[in-house]
């Protein structure tokens, strides 16, 4: 059986600071702790480690998209998300076909609804037309 290695506080503040942000995996590396250990330690101290994910599709790509547009870091884009730069860095190359994809799905919306509207307009102004010629007087 491995050596049992006492956890100092620092130790404890790094594992709270990478808890969630970082995969297990890798804070253990990190830190020099095998996984058992800090998936042990995290347990006793009753943090998660569960990082979170994010769907990159639909909306969540576009507004990626949009934030990168503005000229945001990639550091500032993690935030917005919760996540590493780095993860969003990589969302945004791996998923150029859908952001492409989602872009053109929000566009094609864009027009659909100015089509419905100009067509509601017309509508209108036929009925209106056909308002303005009835000779309301004959009706009564």
């Amino acid at each position: 059986m491995g050596k049992c290695i006492a956890w100092t506080e620092d130790e404890e503040k790094t594992l709270r600071a990478k808890a969630g942000k970082i995969p297990p995996k890798r804070i253990a590396s990190s830190m020099g702790r095998t996984l058992s250990s800090v998936l042990s330690r995290a347990q006793a101290l009753g943090i998660t480690l569960r990082t979170k994910t994010v769907s990159w599709q639909g909306e969540n790509l576009l507004r990626l998209a949009e934030l990168r547009q503005e000229g945001k870091s990639w550091e500032d884009i993690g935030k917005e998300f919760s996540l590493p730069g780095s993860t969003c860095k990589q969302a945004f190359y791996r998923n150029k076909d859908l952001l492409k994809e989602a872009k053109k799905e929000k566009l094609l919306a864009s027009i659909r609804l100015e089509l419905e509207e100009v067509l509601r307009v017309r509508e209108l102004k036929k009925v209106m037309e056909i308002l303005e010629k009835t000779d309301f007087d004959s009706l009564t």
